[in-house]
């Protein structure tokens, strides 16, 4: 928790940025290798970079607004499959012609 709120100064200040950006390296190679097997399509980076930012920040959120861990997992379910769902209809584009 600390890492999330009172980080500002320390060395662990952009943590969160760091962690998005290991998302978006992993997601992208993700997006490189389904865009393979799709035809007319090729990786949109800027979602692959917003969606980055939103997988995170639903954790961050998660952690940051219950302390139960039954509730956070409740929250997090329908947050995932939405997640899911958007780097599935997001993370590619039509290849323009």
């Amino acid at each position: 928790m600390l890492l999330l709120s009172k980080s500002t100064g320390s060395k662990f200040e952009n943590v969160i940025d760091d962690l998005i950006s290991q998302v978006e390296l992993r997601l992208g190679d993700l997006a490189e290798k389904y865009a393979e097997s799709v035809q007319g399509k090729r990786v949109n980076y800027y979602m692959v970079h917003w969606l980055s930012h939103l997988s995170i920040m639903s954790f961050v959120h998660a952690l940051t607004h219950f302390e139960d861990e039954r509730e956070a997992l409740k929250y997090m379910k329908p947050a995932m499959e939405h997640l899911i769902a958007g780097w599935r209809n997001f993370m590619l584009e039509d290849v323009e012609v």
